[in-house]
């Protein structure tokens, strides 16, 4: 039972939302455009955070495009049979995993 009430109580102040696929979610505000100024009595830990939110971010589309570019040298290098483009694909493939592990640590 507190259990229960605790996870409601959670639950209340995160303003969670039922998503269409029935998984709890919440927004995250990453501050972007702070015309109210109410990042001014940020912590240090809340700028770390905000900082990390913003950072993950950047890193999916940076993962993103990597992906995109190493389908276009691949396509290229399978199609001209180059190694370079073969090699440039490895590579950028093995960039884009590295990313995408790096979010997840």
């Amino acid at each position: 039972m507190k259990l229960q009430n605790a996870r409601i109580a959670i639950e209340f102040l995160m303003k969670t939302y039922l998503s269409p696929v029935e998984t709890h979610c919440n927004n995250i505000n990453y501050y972007f455009l702070d015309e109210n100024n109410e990042t001014k009595d940020f912590t240090d830990d809340a700028w770390a955070r905000l900082h990390m939110g913003r950072s993950m971010i950047a890193l999916f589309s940076l993962a993103f495009a990597a992906v995109f570019a190493a389908f276009c040298t691949g396509v290229t290098g399978c199609w001209r049979r180059s190694p370079s483009n073969i090699t440039a694909t490895a590579i950028l493939m093995l960039l884009a995993c590295k990313q995408s592990v790096w979010k997840k640590l």
